[in-house]
C-alpha cells in the first residue's frame, strides 16, 4: 500500500508540470519537486541552449549563488544520476538529447539513498517530455 501511495504522489507531481505555460515558472517548479522528492537541503537547475551550454537558470536552498557555474558544457554530462560529494547530480534528457543538469544539496539525512534513484528518474524523465 506505501508503495501504491507514493507512486500516486509521483504522478501528482508529474502532472501539474503540465499545466504550467511559463518557462521560468515551469524551470522553478521542476526545480522544486525534484528537491522535495529528494529531500535535498539545496538545488540548481541548469537548462541547455540552442548550442547544448547548459546555463543556471534556478537555485534554492543553502547553495551560495557564487559558487554555482553560470554555465557548463552539456557535451561532458553523462546521461544517468550520479552522486559525489557535491551532492545528486540529475541529468534531465528526452531519449539522448540533455536538456538540463539538476545538483541537489545532501539532505540532513546525509546521503540521498538508492530508494530516491527511481522517483528522481522518473521525475527527471517526465520533466523533459
Amino acid at each position: 500500500m506505501g508503495e501504491v501511495t507514493a507512486n500516486i504522489a509521483l504522478e501528482k507531481r508529474c502532472l501539474r508540470l503540465v499545466s504550467i505555460t511559463e518557462l521560468e515558472v515551469l524551470q522553478e517548479r521542476i526545480l522544486q519537486e525534484l528537491v522535495e522528492v529528494t529531500r535535498a537541503q539545496s538545488g540548481a537547475l541548469w537548462v541547455a541552449n540552442e548550442k547544448g551550454l547548459l546555463r543556471l537558470r534556478a537555485f534554492r536552498g543553502l547553495f551560495d549563488r557564487q559558487s554555482l557555474p553560470a554555465s557548463m558544457d552539456g557535451s561532458l554530462i553523462a546521461r544517468t544520476p550520479w552522486e559525489n560529494d557535491q551532492g545528486l547530480w540529475v541529468p534531465l534528457t528526452v531519449g539522448e538529447q540533455l536538456w538540463g543538469l539538476a545538483q541537489l544539496g545532501h539532505p540532513l539525512s546525509k546521503n540521498f539513498g538508492d530508494a530516491l534513484l527511481g522517483p528522481v528518474e522518473v521525475l527527471s524523465g517526465f520533466a523533459g517530455a
